[in-house]
């Protein structure tokens, strides 16, 4: 059986599964529906027939169903590492860790009455991944939105998940971010 990608183009951002035979509930990686992206990139890159990471489910999102529908997911399967991909600007030069997400998506609040800054559990990727920075002003778009409610719900229910977010630049060179980040993957 492969365990390569079936990369389907449906917009409802359904599951895909690369090795139905594991126990799945270990590590969920997910990005946005942009089929062009450095993201969906450095995922074709990582999911090669001859590279098969067991455990792994990766999702692609579209709009703030999207997200609450991961949300539920993350809930529902308690993964022990959740890793967020988004593009970065094209003129960046090294990879944007998210340091903490707003409590805001545009100028709205993302969840009333809850804490203005949220901070990603799975710390010091810094050393870890290649030309990077960790970010400390954290954008009030899509990405932030995803991290926000995933951060939420994983110190809501007091989760073990790790959990990052990474900006990917338009015109990095993915074959760079292959390795550390299947390192970070199988650990």
């Amino acid at each position: 059986m492969s365990t390569s990608p079936e990369l389907s183009t449906e917009t409802n951002a359904s599951w895909i599964r690369y090795n139905p035979t594991v126990k799945a509930n270990e590590l969920l990686i997910y990005t946005f529906s942009n089929w062009n992206s450095a993201c969906n990139k450095l995922l074709k890159a990582l999911f090669i027939p001859n590279v098969p990471i067991p455990n792994v489910e990766v999702k692609y999102i579209r709009g703030l169903q999207g997200v609450n529908n991961l949300v539920k997911q993350i809930e529902a399967n308690g993964y022990l590492k959740v890793l967020g991909l988004g593009n970065y600007r094209k003129d960046a030069k090294r990879i944007r860790i998210e340091g903490r997400f707003v409590n805001r998506y545009g100028k709205n609040v993302i969840v009333p009455g809850a804490p203005e800054y949220l901070y990603p559990s799975w710390n010091h990727l810094k050393g870890k991944i290649p030309n990077s920075y960790v970010a400390d002003k954290p954008s009030n778009g899509p990405c932030n939105r995803s991290g926000y409610l995933i951060s939420s719900a994983i110190s809501k229910r007091h989760f073990p998940t790790k959990f990052a977010f990474l900006h990917v630049p338009k015109l990095y060179q993915i074959n760079r971010l292959i390795a550390p980040v299947m390192s970070l993957l199988t650990r």
